[in-house]
């Protein structure tokens, strides 16, 4: 069985993938340079995760907060206003499944950062979305 964090981010890949305006150019990792052709993209990663306690009697049930992020990219002349777009779809599929699957407890988008580049013929804009993802686990476990 896969680790929680592995399921959780690719649960949401495969709820990502068939947007309007991305199709299947979701990718569960972000290890890879990006090919021109497969933009706009989504890229789905996990970051920090923290833990903290929740029982105390062994084996204990442990809370889990992890950050998710979801990379969108877009390049074109649009493409302030498409990043804009598909940041509305990303955020809408995520608020119907904020329990991921029912493998978290909750889910809640916590910051959103923008980057537009306009150098030469690059016309790129990327968001960050992360989103702040608790799950319980009992110690021992898959957590």
């Amino acid at each position: 069985m896969a680790h929680y964090r592995q399921q959780i981010r690719e649960q949401v890949a495969t709820t990502l993938t068939g947007l309007d305006t991305t199709g299947n150019n979701v990718f569960p990792s972000r290890i890879y340079d990006i090919e021109e052709s497969k933009l706009p993209c989504l890229c789905v990663y996990t970051t920090e995760e923290s833990s903290e306690p929740i029982s105390m009697s062994p084996p204990r049930s442990i809370e889990k907060i992890l950050n998710l992020v979801i990379e969108v990219y877009v390049k074109g002349q649009n493409s302030a206003s498409d990043l804009e777009t598909i940041l509305k779809e990303v955020k809408e599929k995520m608020f119907t499944d904020r329990l991921i699957n029912n493998l978290a407890k909750d889910s809640y988008l916590s910051t959103q950062e923008l980057t537009y580049n306009g150098e030469g013929n690059k016309n790129i804009a990327v968001g960050v979305l992360t989103y702040e993802v608790s799950y319980y686990h009992t110690e021992g476990t898959l957590g």
